[in-house]
This record gives structure tokens, C-alpha cells and sequence, in this order.
């Protein structure tokens, strides 16, 4: 497992990416976390169309690139691949990026687009590292976004994952995996 392998902003962020994939290129899942190049300004007036193609521009130039790389290591191997983008600079709050269902409408049709090899996702559900479930919308708000991102992953037939979980209380586990089991 190729896991988080991020795309840095700055001169060097795409090829320190892709001599990491070299290095685990006889891995079999590759996670690649685009949070940092988002554009995150340009969502602050609401989630359009141009805005979201502004947020995500050089994220799915970077994604095309690695997933090319991974393919011409891999051959006619099979591997699995995962699009992160539940991670934030620290000059973003987590409130302020959360993913919408709207919003990962238009990545994962933009994946479909591009005929990209995604297989997973990773949205931020609004889950931080290193602290329980935090955001003003308590477990409520957790699961109506799990509600709204669920349905939109099995559209586009990829695996809806959630990350940083390991400091989440039982309370905040119990509840995200309750309403993946309770969806239609």
C-alpha cells in the first residue's frame, strides 16, 4: 500500500510524488493526496462549475500525470487508486473545506471525463487527525454528509473511504458506520 502519497505545493511537489511511486512501484494501492494544491479560495463563493474546475485545475493535471506513471511501472498489472482530498493546509479549517455532494459530483465525473484509473476516494467528511469529530454540525452533520457522499461514490462505482479515523471516539465510529450500513 502506497499510502498518501502527496502532491506538494512549489517547484519540486509533482516529481517528489513520482520518485515515490518508483520507489512502491510493485505496490498494488496508491493513495495520491492532491489537499495541498487545491485552490481553496475559489470556493469561497459558493460551489459553480468554473469555480470547481479553478479548485481542482492543477490537482487533476497532477492526477493524470502520477496515474500515467503508475500505469507505465505497472504494465498490464492491476492496481487500485485512490484520490485524497480530505486533508487541508494549516491556513485552511477543516469547516471551511468540507466536501459537498455537489462538489464530489463534479471530481468524480471529472475522473470519469479524463478516463482516470480511480477506484477510491477519500472526500473530508470533516475528520482531523490527532482529535475526535470536532465541527460545529456534531455526528448529525457527520452523518448527513456520509448520507449525501455515499450515493454520489456508488454512482461513479468507487469505494467511499474515510481517513484519519484512528483518533475518533467510539461514539463518532459507531456513528459513521451506522449510517454506511443504514443507507438504502
Amino acid at each position: 500500500d502506497a499510502d498518501h502519497i502527496q502532491v506538494k505545493r512549489g517547484l519540486h511537489g509533482l516529481a517528489r510524488a513520482q520518485e515515490v511511486i518508483t520507489a512502491a512501484r510493485y505496490y498494488t494501492f496508491f493513495t495520491l493526496d492532491v489537499s495541498d494544491i487545491l485552490d481553496y479560495q475559489a470556493l469561497a463563493g459558493g460551489v459553480t462549475g468554473p469555480l470547481l474546475e479553478r479548485k481542482y485545475g492543477l490537482a487533476f493535471d497532477a492526477l493524470e500525470q502520477l496515474s500515467d506513471h503508475i500505469q507505465s511501472l505497472k504494465g498490464d498489472r492491476r492496481f487500485d487508486l485512490e484520490l485524497s482530498i480530505d486533508e487541508h493546509p494549516p491556513e485552511v479549517e477543516t469547516v471551511d473545506c468540507l466536501t459537498s455532494a455537489e462538489e464530489l459530483a463534479y471530481v468524480l465525473s471529472e475522473v470519469r471525463r479524463r478516463g482516470l484509473p480511480v477506484t477510491h476516494v477519500a472526500p473530508n467528511f470533516g475528520v482531523e487527525k490527532g482529535t475526535d469529530y470536532r465541527c460545529p454540525d456534531g455526528l448529525i452533520g457527520l452523518e448527513q454528509r456520509i448520507r449525501a457522499l455515499a450515493p454520489v461514490a456508488d454512482e461513479y462505482g468507487v469505494m467511499l473511504d474515510f481517513h484519519s479515523g484512528d483518533d475518533l471516539s467510539a461514539v463518532t465510529r459507531r456513528a459513521s458506520l451506522t449510517t454506511c450500513a443504514s443507507r438504502p
